[in-house]
């Protein structure tokens, strides 16, 4: 993880928003919740990539799987904002 927040924050290496990317998935996908709190918001607002509230939704979906219900909550206002936006 502390290699993904060089990455994203250029701290004595040059940025690099998909190696960070990768370096947090990475940590997920073995378990990691740590790094959901770090790769929400790059979705959400667009840091470095394109703004993707879908997979801002499925970050916040992995992460109500994994812990608490406060991360359920926040994952279903995300969502159902996400169809409000898109018009369903």
């Amino acid at each position: 993880m502390i290699l993904a927040v060089c990455y994203y924050y250029g701290l004595g290496i040059e940025r690099n928003a998909v190696k960070t990317i990768e370096l947090w998935r990475d940590v997920i996908d073995a378990g990691g919740i740590d790094c959901v709190m770090e790769l929400v918001p790059v979705y959400e607002n667009g840091r470095g990539v394109d703004v993707d509230l879908g997979k801002a939704a499925e970050l916040y979906k992995k992460a109500s799987e994994l812990t608490s219900d406060a991360w359920k909550r926040q994952f279903y206002q995300v969502y159902y904002g996400m169809l409000l936006i898109r018009g369903r």
